[in-house]
């Protein structure tokens, strides 16, 4: 991948429409991620963080700005071009899971590569190597209904990086998960991160995981503030 930033949001505006009502979300939002970058986005409910998310991985029309990823304009891109996009380049960690449920665990976490024709003998390889990374080594035939919450997030990350995208984008992807493990599956994220040369933007309410993150950003309604370490220790109020 060559040495330019991965993600450029550049002034985008967003917001919804309710009958005759406009709530505006974002407001002018910019940023950019390089490579081998985490970037952690906090802010309270309702702030545009998910939206935000969407847009960037194309799953919204852009109203008003402009994002690229990987130096292509989203905007730019047909319907079938953002879906190529989004199969080769993004990994989606869901708040969710949105795990299919008549596939095994397995199945889900390979989708991605079977969607790209990729051949079994090397799919099999790779599930089995991030079963065990996300410590749900036995479970590939077990089906969503039968897993915790903390499990299905497991399934739901492993799938999110099996074909090794250029961006992750990551809706609360420890919200389900105990404070060791979050930090577990953080370190994890971050090293595939940094081994791939990728770039990660994810969502929290979690200060200790924006802690780990290279850079963390608050969310408002002027745009994207800086927070300081001593913000992130929760010593000074967001």
């Amino acid at each position: 991948m060559p040495d330019k930033q991965v993600v450029v949001v550049d002034a985008v505006k967003h917001h919804y429409q309710r009958g005759l009502e406009r709530f505006p979300v974002l407001d002018g939002v910019s940023l950019e991620v390089a490579p081998s970058e985490t970037v952690a986005l906090i802010g309270r409910s309702g702030s545009g963080k998910s939206t935000l998310l969407n847009l960037i991985g194309g799953l919204e029309p852009i109203q008003a700005g402009e994002i690229k990823l990987l130096g292509q304009a989203i905007a730019s891109l047909n319907d079938s071009q953002r879906t190529k996009l989004r199969r080769q380049h993004i990994g989606f960690i869901y708040q969710s899971f949105n795990l299919v449920p008549t596939l095994n665990v397995a199945e889900n976490i390979s989708l991605p590569l079977a969607l790209a024709g990729v051949p079994s003998k090397l799919v099999k390889a790779k599930v089995h190597k991030l079963l065990e990374l996300v410590s749900l080594e036995g479970r590939a035939s077990d089906y969503p209904d039968v897993l915790s919450g903390g499990e299905q997030q497991r399934v739901a990350i492993a799938r999110a990086l099996i074909h090794e995208p250029a961006i992750l984008l990551a809706d609360e992807p420890t919200g389900n998960l105990d404070a060791q493990s979050g930090r577990q599956i953080i370190a994890l994220l971050q090293s595939m991160v940094s081994q791939n040369k990728a770039a990660m933007l994810l969502v929290t309410h979690s200060l200790e995981v924006a802690s780990m993150a290279d850079r963390a950003l608050a969310i408002e309604q002027a745009g994207l503030r800086n927070l300081s370490d001593a913000q992130l220790q929760g010593h000074v109020a967001w």
